[in-house]
């Protein structure tokens, strides 16, 4: 349809094939990709127990001790085994030094002596066990940190009773933290490059998808993981920091306009094309935006003259005549 009008707007450009590297943009967060649970090993009532949320610990950090009759029952029965097997082994090794003496003046035998050594090697392999045990009951009731992490979930205090498998606390890894960004118009795919800014920062961080998770149906987008393309992560990948991804696209060949160009009209897309007959709409279909410029995807083709000034002027100049009083 070509719109009647005597005056020739100034504003056109000439529409060109370009070559566009196409990005794509998301919202995303660093964060673990799960949390660690701090669990209890034996049955007893947690003390010497105070971690906060947010707080940071380092691996191997003593936040509490299990305590309790059963344990502390526990813990006297196997070192009372301890002090047994240890007197035992302290006798074999005796007999097997009175053995020794005696072979040499010719009183005891070999066999016996064959005895003293086999008797002592059994001591000592009950001592080992007897000593397992103990150091086993020991650590279990020692409740440490497994990792350098930020404590994110206190799920216990101090003096509460637990039982095996009972989780303590939740911590998130300090090491391997990913950032979980959301993505909601083109798909994703694992190995795409881009940059994190974190907010609050100018520099920008080399990421790469990792991992591209399912749709989540609360809102439509698609949740991916990246993680920094260096070896070494930067100072700012630190969890909790949150800020903007922009994914880059293959090249891609496409016709640009100015983004002022374009008319939107009852859901459909219009550009104003400079015709010796004067304006004329065309229909298009848009891509992505790209600083002032968007892409089209179809309805132009090289050469054309898009006009880019009064466009929404010109584009309803008609529209008095056009419309009709309802009934």
């Amino acid at each position: 349809m070509v719109i009647a009008d005597d005056e020739m707007p100034a504003g056109s450009v000439v529409v060109v094939r370009t070559t566009v590297t196409p990005t794509q943009s998301g919202y995303g967060a660093i964060r673990p990709v799960a949390d660690v649970a701090l669990t209890a090993q034996e049955t007893g009532r947690i003390t010497d127990f105070s971690i906060l949320p947010g707080q940071l610990i380092k691996k191997d950090t003593v936040i509490g001790h299990l305590t309790g009759t059963t344990i502390e029952a526990r813990r006297a029965e196997y070192r009372a085994r301890l002090q047994q097997a240890t007197a035992a082994e302290t006798h074999a090794e005796q007999l097997l030094t009175i053995d020794r003496r005696t072979l040499s003046d010719q009183i005891s035998t070999r066999q016996q002596l064959i005895g003293a050594e086999q008797a002592l090697k059994r001591a000592q392999g009950e001592r080992r066990v007897a000593q397992a045990r103990l150091n086993e009951l020991i650590r279990k009731t020692v409740v440490r940190s497994p990792i350098d992490g930020t404590v994110t979930t206190v799920e216990h205090v101090d003096g509460s009773l637990v039982r095996p498998g009972t989780v303590i606390a939740r911590l998130a890894p300090i090491q391997n933290l990913h950032l979980t960004a959301r993505f909601f118009d083109s798909p994703i795919t694992p190995g795409m490059r881009g940059v994190f800014l974190p907010l609050g920062s100018h520099t920008p961080i080399a990421v790469r998808v990792t991992q591209v998770l399912p749709i989540d149906p609360r809102d439509g987008s698609r949740p991916a993981l990246l993680r920094p393309i260096a070896a070494t992560a930067p100072s700012d990948w630190v969890m909790g920091v949150a800020g903007r991804v922009e994914l880059s696209r293959p090249p891609q060949s496409r016709m640009l306009v100015p983004t002022r160009a374009l008319i939107l009209d009852q859901g459909q897309w219009w550009v104003l094309l400079q015709t010796a007959r004067g304006p004329q709409r065309q229909a298009v279909t848009i891509g992505h935006s790209q600083g002032d410029d968007t892409a089209v995807l179809s309805g132009l083709k090289a050469g054309d003259r898009v006009i880019v000034e009064q466009v929404y002027r010109l584009f309803h100049r008609d529209f008095a005549q056009r419309y009709q009083q309802p009934d």
